[in-house]
């Protein structure tokens, strides 16, 4: 969708609600007395009419890739926020903005940060515009939302099918447009990617509900199928959790593959090279809010890893569930609080593994001395064990 598109579309849905006076209200003093909070379910725009409503503002953004930093909100809004760019020096009506989106992913990957935004939120003195983005309300996010203005967007099938009409298939017979819709999950994203695959039939389009179907399952149904369209299709819902799924599962999907160990390598290599290319792109993404970057993203990440499972006629009856992103989040929390080396404390248990699997004294005295040359003390090993084997932590007492 281009810009101008964009634009026009998020002003409709504003008009739609009578938000357009509240809003122009708040751009001019409201936002001094209370932040905007956006809610609804995925796909809906949220994101698109924040950006919309700060068009004429410097945007920072707090987003799920912030979980990644090894830095407080208090020093990242210091920097950000609240620091005068060159520009805001030479003109004196430029002004910065925040959105806040992703919070239910915050919410539950990065607790810290969770917390650290309740109280950001509590602050009285707002001397800039502050959007909070919403999938849901639960107990945990109404400590922000009270604070807050409140603008829920939930559209009907029939207001969401005259915006569909409107601005992407202006000769479709009104029949057809509520079949998308609906077989969508009225889900904006998923509308535009169903019309790029089945523009010519919507009948053929798959009803994908993830909530209602195992992962391991679904994943395992995708990596089957032989049409390209039908592996978007399906995979885009979920596209960066199915894509860091099969990169974890890659060298389980190889363990009983009949071929050389320096051919298994080459695909692991190609595989976590074509992962990182999905990762540049999804930094783009999240810069630029181009929805259109997700079809390259999954082309790396979930397409090419299943060109190689199915060339070598690869299966793996049980996908676990990815452990990258708790991963990404202790070794932040490391960082922050535990002054402990996480790669140290893995090879640990993989120097364990190996002792439970052989029972040699000399690992045993191996790991005796590792343990006090790093320094790791029993708790962190026991506490941050379930991230990385499946062996119970009592295996680990025996070592101190």
């Amino acid at each position: 969708m281009n810009e101008e598109l964009s634009e026009e579309l998020s002003e409709e849905i504003i008009n739609s609600f009578n938000k357009k006076t509240f809003i122009n209200q708040w751009l001019s003093y409201k936002y001094k007395e209370k932040s905007l909070a956006i809610y609804g379910l995925p796909g809906t725009g949220k994101t698109t009419i924040a950006d919309y409503i700060l068009k004429d503002w410097v945007k920072v953004y707090i987003k799920s890739d912030f979980c990644k930093l090894s830095r407080t909100l208090e020093d990242f809004l210091n920097d950000t926020l609240y620091k005068k760019s060159i520009t805001m020096m030479f003109n004196d009506k430029v002004y910065k903005s925040l959105i806040i989106d992703d919070i239910y992913y915050i919410q539950l990957n990065d607790k810290k940060l969770f917390k650290s935004i309740i109280q950001f939120s509590k602050e009285k003195d707002k001397k800039n515009p502050i959007i909070y983005i919403f999938n849901s309300i639960n107990k945990n996010v109404k400590t922000i939302i009270t604070k807050c203005f409140p603008f829920k967007i939930d559209f009907t099938i029939d207001f969401l099918s005259s915006l569909v009409k409107k601005y992407f298939l202006s000769g479709f017979d009104r029949k057809d447009i509520i079949e998308l819709v609906t077989k969508s999950n009225c889900n904006l994203h998923n509308i535009k990617v169903n019309i790029d695959f089945y523009k010519n039939d919507f009948s053929k389009i798959n009803i994908y509900d993830n909530i209602n179907e195992e992962l391991s399952q679904h994943i395992n149904t995708i990596i089957k199928m032989k049409n390209i369209d039908d592996i978007y299709n399906n995979s885009y819902s979920d596209y960066m959790v199915i894509g860091l799924n099969l990169l974890d599962s890659i060298s389980d999907f190889l363990k009983k593959a009949n071929l050389t160990k320096s051919e298994k390598i080459k695909i692991i290599y190609e595989v976590y090279q074509n992962n990182s290319i999905s990762d540049s792109i999804y930094r783009i993404l999240n810069e630029t809010n181009d929805w259109n970057s997700i079809d390259h993203i999954m082309t790396f990440n979930t397409l090419s890893t299943i060109y190689y499972i199915q060339k070598f006629n690869l299966s793996l009856e049980n996908i676990p569930y990815t452990k990258y992103i708790s991963k990404s989040i202790i070794f932040i929390h490391k960082n922050k609080v535990l002054n402990t080396n996480i790669e140290d404390v893995e090879y640990l248990y993989e120097l364990i593994e190996k002792f439970l699997s052989r029972n040699e004294k000399e690992t045993f005295n191996k790991i005796k001395s590792y343990i006090l040359y790093f320094n790791i003390d029993m708790t962190v090993a026991e506490t941050f064990l379930k991230y990385f084997k499946n062996y119970n932590k009592d295996k680990i007492k025996i070592f101190y």
